[in-house]
């Protein structure tokens, strides 16, 4: 027999207590989707710190999967003095730098990733996380800021600077004034994209009040890349032609790709002139080559006034643009909105009616910080919710297509996962290859954590323990096998 170590002979006692018990026990349960997924880390959740460093509480904890279905987590680590001072006092802090853990398809921290799995990138200077991805070759790509410019950074797959990418691991767009870092994604033909938002020098008549969004693609190898905007970099100004003399602020807060290398590019904008202002949503929409796409809004760009900002963004299967905030006020209570966006730039009415979806998470302040589309075109987002317990957890909603919570995920389409602190936040969303939902954010005031979820239901839990494990891959059969069956003789 394949796979057999050893074969015991069960009494006839043992064998017809086994169909007894088969026949009349508990009804063999099922994983449903949203459940934890327990394949991983035994729970479906794990937690991991850095040596002396903390992770500040809502300090960005961005995600990436890798084609293998390993899990990136990037974020932001405050370097301690000494480990006895890691707190949230920032004097005692020695420096800002980047950190990044990698996890195993099972949910273990990879050995073959820095020793232990974590890495701390440490770079002269104040860094902060904007994005991660994943090549296809494995190695990880780091976006985000760096003092006054946007960062790239490249890691082998041993978790080392790679010092063949760029300037020895390492590429910066600077404007000469201030930039910031708002995402990282890697385009069909193996070019990366880096978005962010980019300061106007004095050569407009703004000068140091001018901000647009930017996106800059690199080749392989770290050069920009001429084909894209002629120079590598495309910058989008939200001033209407006809307004002169108008200051325009815009902040990109998250980007996505379409399937065709072209450039989305989501966060808010401020314009103003002598006698009126007004900011909203901004959307960006840029071809492959970094020209305005024609096919979305007015030259590429849409602009709700007095709509929140998004923190997520992501394109549909179908082209449309997807966004991710909160409404309400946070003296009383907020809840999750998502937006669909047509392939035109309009607001879409086949969702939610007017093409933007409010949902009650069943907590008093519910913030979303990142979103998702499944191939049949729901939404999955995730973010944190105060519930009950007036603690703070992450949250994950699936929504139709449709835009209404979906009743067949999590009963009611919503969940939240309490890790050991009071302070949990989801900040970043993956769909692994096979469709399993994975979550990412910190957890407390110290460290980071991460979740992956069923999508579809699973097979069945045949003892009945509320787990799916190793007892349950072969309940009719006996004795030990390198599969993992336990013996269920004597």
């Amino acid at each position: 027999m394949i796979g057999c170590v050893r074969r015991t002979i069960a009494s006839p006692v043992t064998v017809i207590a086994l169909l007894v018990a088969l026949a009349f026990g508990p009804a063999p349960a099922t994983a449903t989707p949203g459940d934890l997924d327990p394949t991983f880390s035994t729970d479906g959740k794990a937690v991991t710190g850095f040596p002396e460093a903390t992770v500040g509480y809502r300090t960005p904890a961005l995600l990436a999967v890798a084609p293998e279905g390993k899990s990136l987590m990037a974020t932001t680590v405050n370097r301690c003095r000494k480990q006895k001072q890691c707190s949230r006092r920032a004097f005692f802090y020695k420096a800002q730098d980047l950190g990044v853990v990698r996890y195993t398809r099972d949910g273990q921290r990879d050995g073959s990733f820095s020793d232990d799995g974590r890495v701390i990138l440490t770079l002269p200077g104040t860094q902060s996380i904007a994005g991660v991805a994943v090549q296809e070759d494995g190695k990880t790509l780091l976006a985000g800021t760096s003092g006054n410019d946007i960062l790239l950074a490249r890691l082998t797959r041993q978790g080392k600077l790679d010092r063949s990418f760029a300037d020895a691991g390492l590429a910066t767009v600077d404007s000469g004034l201030v930039d910031q870092g708002a995402g990282v994604e890697v385009r069909p033909d193996g070019g990366i994209v880096v978005a962010g938002s980019f300061g106007r020098g004095p050569d407009t008549p703004e000068g140091r009040n001018q901000r647009d969004f930017v996106a800059a693609v690199f080749t392989p190898a770290g050069e920009l890349d001429p084909s894209f905007s002629g120079d590598g970099i495309a910058t989008v100004d939200f001033r209407p032609p006809e307004s002169q003399g108008a200051e325009s602020f815009a902040f990109a807060s998250g980007m996505a790709l379409r399937a065709d290398g072209g450039v989305v590019i989501a966060g808010e904008v401020s314009i103003s002139n002598a006698q009126e202002s007004e900011s909203g949503l901004a959307i960006a929409s840029l071809t492959a080559d970094g020209q305005p796409d024609p096919a979305f809004g007015t030259s590429g760009e849409v602009v709700i006034g007095s709509a929140l900002p998004p923190l997520g963004v992501a394109v549909d299967p179908f082209g449309s643009v997807v966004t991710a905030t909160a409404t309400g006020s946070f003296d009383t209570s907020t809840n999750f909105l998502i937006s669909r966006f047509d392939r035109g730039g309009s607001l879409d009415p086949s969702f939610a009616g007017d093409g933007m979806a409010l949902i009650d998470g069943g907590g008093g302040e519910e913030l979303t910080d990142a979103v998702t589309v499944q191939p049949d075109g729901s939404p999955v987002f995730t973010g944190s919710s105060d519930g009950a317990r007036n603690s703070i957890d992450y949250a994950l909603v699936r929504l139709t297509p449709q835009g209404e919570a979906d009743p067949s995920f999590a009963e009611d389409g919503k969940l939240t996962v309490e890790f050991e602190g009071d302070y949990d936040d989801a900040d970043g969303i993956e769909l692994q290859g096979d469709g399993r939902i994975v979550v990412a954010g910190t957890v407390g005031d110290q460290k980071i954590g991460i979740t992956r979820h069923e999508v579809a239901p699973g097979p069945p839990d045949f003892d009945a323990d509320g787990i799916r494990d190793f007892e349950d891959r072969c309940p009719d059969r006996f004795g030990q096998r390198r599969n993992g069956c336990p013996s269920r003789a004597g």
